[in-house]
């Protein structure tokens, strides 16, 4: 069962694992691992990005989606949530979008998750 909080208390962490305690522990209390920008912030940031391995890769969720709520996941490159849990310096952060709070909940490491290229 996932965290008990009010963008998390309807949905079971089997659906929405972003929302597990295991997720939480990991990530989502680490210094460095809360992501705040907003979808205007990250558009800018992919068109100033010096190379293409500089920029977010993005994808939606398929059959984890919850409609209305959880839709599109986001993997950064170079976040600081990498160092912040020790990973190799070359993997992606990942993180999934609640469209109602516009708040984004971290999900894991591209190295574990396989959303996207390296």
């Amino acid at each position: 069962k996932g965290p008990q909080s009010s963008s998390s208390s309807l949905y079971n962490a089997s659906y929405a694992p972003w929302l597990s305690d295991a997720v939480t522990q990991a990530f989502a209390l680490q210094a460095g691992c809360n992501e705040t920008r907003s979808w205007v912030d990250i558009l800018a940031e992919a068109r100033g990005a010096a190379t293409k391995a500089d920029r977010y890769t993005s994808g939606g969720l398929g059959t984890l989606s919850i409609k209305g709520r959880f839709g599109i996941w986001v993997c950064w490159p170079n976040h600081p949530c990498v160092g912040a849990v020790g990973a190799a310096a070359g993997d992606r952060m990942c993180y999934v979008m609640n469209k109602v709070t516009n708040e984004w909940h971290p999900w894991g490491l591209n190295s574990v998750l396989k959303l996207c290229g390296s």
